[in-house]
């Protein structure tokens, strides 16, 4: 049982010496930097997202209101004495109907950035690492051995896990990998 995380750490310095300059620090420390920077993009990201609908659904709110005006505009306006005022109509009447085409414009244009940052969020061409599913804190970076599942992180697999968490086997070993 001892011979196995010893075995571990063995591996992860050999694997780092050859990987990174001695400098380079702790393994699981770099992955955990690394982890860490990769959250707070996805938080600033989804921010982002979430401004970018707020001021969709404003927009949106806004253009139904000039809506409203122009079907006003379009049915037309009596005075008090009963006649139309045509006079004005007809400028009144362009001046919405420019307005609510800058504003189109602008409601695509926003839609197309949500639609770019949906994207880039769900399809970015980082791949994509599991967490550890023991603790959901790191990244797994430790392969069961024979089922090959990569499940724990290092710390979780010190702790004298035995059988793999996803599919039950027992672990004969314990595989230590390196994800740049």
């Amino acid at each position: 049982q001892e011979s196995r995380p010893a075995a571990l750490v063995g591996h992860a310095v050999a694997a780092e010496g050859q990987r990174a300059a001695p400098e380079a620090g702790d393994p699981s420390g770099a992955l955990q930097e690394c982890a860490e920077a990769l959250r707070a993009q996805k938080r600033l990201m989804e921010q982002q997202l979430l401004g970018l609908e707020a001021q969709v659904r404003h927009l949106e709110e806004q253009n139904a209101q000039y809506q409203v005006l122009y079907e006003q505009s379009q049915i037309g306006v009596t005075s008090p004495g009963g006649g139309l005022e045509i006079d004005n109509l007809h400028q009144q009447l362009s001046a919405v109907i420019m307005l609510k085409d800058a504003l189109n414009v602008e409601n695509l244009e926003l839609h197309r950035q949500l639609a770019a940052a949906r994207h880039s969020r769900d399809s970015s061409d980082e791949p994509k690492h599991a967490a550890c599913v023991a603790c959901m804190d790191n990244l797994a970076n430790v392969v069961c051995l024979p089922c090959k599942h990569l499940a724990l992180c290092s710390a979780c697999c010190q702790q004298s896990v035995r059988c793999c968490p996803i599919c039950r086997a027992d672990i004969a070993d314990a595989m230590e990998i390196f994800i740049p």
